[in-house]
């Protein structure tokens, strides 16, 4: 399967993950991390300023579930042809909130590296 040159960024307010997902997603072949951010302002700043192919986030701590939505509409507004994933250990979203794949953090790289991987695909 061919695949779309891609940049990604990568939105975690851990700075582990966003340390090893910056250097683990371009190894896995998934595209190049373009930035990475760790607060809702700066993840929709980075979004604007880069206009990346795929926005990987999770659900940041100043993000509550109620608070979801506006953040993902946020991000779909800054960055209107990004595919959003969000990885998180939190409860999964409604799909109606803008999200492409949802990836529950599991200790695994696999399921996010196949989920980017789907969104890359030519169609």
């Amino acid at each position: 399967m061919d695949l779309v040159p891609t940049r990604i960024i990568v939105i975690d307010d851990d700075p582990d993950i966003r340390a090893l997902l910056a250097v683990a997603l371009p190894q896995e072949g998934c595209g190049d991390v373009a930035g990475v951010a760790s607060t809702v302002e700066d993840a929709i700043a980075l979004a604007e300023e880069v206009q990346p192919d795929v926005i990987v986030t999770d659900l940041v701590s100043s993000t509550s579930l109620d608070g979801a939505h506006p953040y993902l509409e946020g991000l779909r507004l800054a960055a209107p042809g990004a595919r959003i994933v969000v990885f998180s250990g939190r409860l999964r979203t409604n799909r109606a909130d803008g999200v492409d794949a949802y990836v529950t953090k599991s200790g695994e790289l696999a399921p996010l590296v196949d989920a980017i991987g789907r969104l890359r695909s030519p169609s």
